[in-house]
């Protein structure tokens, strides 16, 4: 049975597990590039104008008048692109959706597959000039299901998958186009031998633009910052219809203030990234190696073990080139376990010199090896289109010193009460919560001098749950409000969060994701989307149009009841039909048939 094989996977997958071959080749995204050829007569955009968006934050005018074929309109006006509407099954389907049943059914009306800038630039305007509502998807990795809407238009960045690497250019670089995902990049670089690393995510699936955008964290990023710390240059598609290129030798104040912005204010809130050029980064081992490995404990046999190795992780001072990353994480009918994700960049023998204050914690043979820096990866378990789950990411960042043992207590104590209320409302669910090193050269750079503002945080954290029964939804719900109330007041002034591990969740998501830099992010969208053309439910708002608000107690219950509306509206209704189909792991064409059947418009 599907759910059988699933539930047995461990929810975080490093290339030191068994299933990871297998779940990198599904997680892989397929591509639909080539432009169509349309024979057939298209979909209305909306049969029925009082119902053309059931979200309310993305609607038009009631009285606006709505065209009855838009999607013809499109075709002819950009027909070197796809225009896809959900008539086009198996092209539509994978560019419409992302690997999240919670989100399944926030489908929009067409799909815009660009092929160039100038098809973007012509779409937006068409969807300014129409009322329709516009985002923009690259990676699908938005847990927020923020960068799809519902029965507007999505530009699906896919066909922009060009890099280019420059090792003559005084700092090496590379200019990479915003429809890449990561494993595309890394790849590049692989198949023409650079050695040279680029500031790039764990999770090759990714897409590059929503992930430089938001800050981008990195396995390195302690010995060489953010990936926004080291990008030159930026080219974005505003809400005028402008392509735009604003880059560090800026002088005009305008442009200055937009390439601040763009350096961790967020994807979907200024215009459309089409490309970025970034400083690749000479390592250690000029080879391009690094030490990667996982260190694992058996829980709760060797839990006192574990709390130990924390106490002594949490009070020493590390070197920048070594990172540590935490994980607690449980499966069905296996015992849970704690783990130490290891990355270093430099020699075996200097690793072995900063490892020490944990040697003895280290069992038998050593588990780092040595590896090219593009390998350094973790799979997300059931992050494709054929997902059959239901996910949800909890955020938090959390200052130096946090670990303390009543934080590794409270964790302990809810994984084990997650563990007990899945094996009662879904017992093939799995939960894990990991915490990811930054700290090292990202303190160095003040807050004020990107958008991404917590730059005291030494980690970046979230808590997954996954799960495959859509009743089980009111449960979840009620252990993401437990696991915030118990782990809120450990973070960074009780409130912090990271807008990458974006979370519906937050109802003070504005000083949450971004702290004192906010009100400066609405100005910067005040000069380049003065009417809020880009927007969806954590979008930067207009100044004057956000109240305070507190990320516990009332508000914090108001923003779970409105995510559990959410939830309900486009969550899938049927998943069963998609743990009956036959095989260990179900198709991708299948399930996507099987979501296409829910659909409404």
């Amino acid at each position: 049975m599907i759910l059988d094989t699933l539930s047995r996977t461990p929810g975080l997958i490093t290339p030191f597990d068994k299933e990871y071959n297998q779940i990198q080749e599904r997680s892989t995204r397929k591509d639909v590039t080539r432009a169509p050829e349309h024979d057939r007569e298209a979909v209305p955009i909306a049969r029925d104008a009082s119902r053309y968006l059931s979200d309310p934050t993305l609607s038009r005018p009631r009285n606006y008048p709505v065209p009855s074929d838009p999607s013809t309109d499109l075709r002819a006006l950009i027909p070197s692109s796809k225009v896809l509407t959900v008539e086009d099954g198996d092209e539509y389907m994978p560019s419409a959706l992302t690997s999240n049943l919670l989100y399944a059914r926030k489908a929009p009306r067409i799909v815009v597959v660009a092929n160039n800038v100038q098809d973007i630039q012509q779409t937006i305007k068409f969807a300014r000039k129409r009322h329709i509502p516009l985002t923009v998807q690259n990676g699908g990795h938005s847990y927020g299901g923020y960068a799809l809407n519902h029965e507007g238009i999505l530009i699906n960045l896919k066909p922009f998958k060009d890099v280019k690497v420059n090792l003559n250019s005084t700092p090496k670089q590379a200019t990479i186009q915003a429809g890449c995902q990561w494993i595309d990049v890394y790849d590049h670089f692989k198949a023409n031998g650079y050695k040279q690393m680029v500031l790039g995510g764990r999770c090759k699936q990714v897409g590059v633009s929503g992930y430089t955008l938001g800050g981008g964290v990195s396995p390195f990023s302690r010995h060489y910052g953010l990936g926004i710390d080291s990008i030159l240059e930026m080219k974005v598609i505003t809400a005028s219809g402008d392509l735009v290129t604003v880059s560090s030798k800026d002088t005009d104040p305008k442009k200055k203030e937009l390439f601040w912005a763009l350096r961790g204010g967020g994807g979907g809130n200024f215009g459309i990234l089409t490309e970025f050029t970034t400083q690749i980064h000479d390592l250690v081992d000029r080879a391009g190696e690094v030490i990667y490995g996982v260190l694992v404990w058996e829980l709760p046999r060797q839990k006192s073990e574990f709390n130990a190795m924390i106490e002594v992780l949490n009070s020493t001072t590390w070197p920048n080139e070594l990172t540590m990353d935490l994980l607690w994480q449980q499966t069905k009918d296996s015992p849970s376990t704690g783990g130490l994700v290891v990355v270093y960049d430099g020699t075996m023998e200097d690793y072995r010199k900063a490892i020490r204050p944990l040697a003895r914690f280290i069992h038998g043979e050593s588990p780092v090896r040595k590896c090219n820096w593009w390998d350094v990866s973790v799979i997300e378990q059931g992050w494709y289109a054929e997902s059959p789950a239901f996910h949800h990411h909890t955020s938090f960042v959390f200052a130096r010193g946090s670990l303390t043992l009543k934080v590794i207590n409270e964790v302990d104590n809810l994984m084990q009460e997650t563990r007990k209320r899945l094996d009662r409302c879904d017992p093939h669910g799995k939960a894990y919560i990991i915490w990811v090193q930054v700290g090292g050269k990202v303190n160095r750079v003040r807050a004020e001098d990107t958008a991404y503002y917590w730059r005291d945080a030494e980690y970046v954290s979230y808590f997954k749950l996954q799960w495959y029964k859509r009743e089980a939804m009111g449960e979840m719900i009620k252990l993401v409000e437990e696991v915030k109330e118990k782990l809120l007041p450990y973070t960074i002034q009780g409130k912090a969060a990271y807008v990458n591990f974006v979370d519906r969740t937050i109802s003070n998501w504005q000083d949450a994701y971004y702290g004192k830099n906010y009100s400066r992010l609405q100005r910067v969208k005040k000069e380049w989307d003065p009417d809020n053309f880009f927007k969806f439910e954590q979008s930067i708002d207009l100044p004057g149009t956000t109240g305070p608000r507190a990320g516990t107690g009332e508000d914090l219950r108001k923003a779970l009841r409105q995510t559990e509306v959410v939830w309900g509206q486009y969550a899938l209704r049927h998943p069963e039909k998609i743990w009956n189909l036959p095989g260990p792991l179900p198709k991708e064409e299948d399930v996507l048939r099987i979501i296409r059947e829910e659909l409404e418009f």
